[in-house]
């Protein structure tokens, strides 16, 4: 089994130096913003809470596109 511990402390950090507390905050609510929505339109959920979502055209094609946003930007 190779030893990695050292290998990390002979890795260059300076690329980390772009990473702040700001950009993880606003990636985080801007998730949560995505998400909302897909909850709400939801049928595992809707089903759940005995509840009915308003229907329009697409909305399941909505969602999707949603999920795929939300897996893409948000990790």
């Amino acid at each position: 089994m190779a030893n990695h511990s050292s290998d990390h402390h002979d890795h260059d950090h300076s690329d980390h130096d772009h990473h702040s507390p700001e950009a993880f905050r606003d990636r985080f609510w801007l998730s949560v913003a995505l998400t909302l929505p897909i909850l709400y339109l939801s049928a595992e959920l809707q089903d759940g809470l005995g509840s009915e979502a308003a229907s329009f055209p697409d909305n399941k094609c909505i969602a999707s596109v949603l999920d795929t946003e939300l897996f893409v930007y948000g990790g």
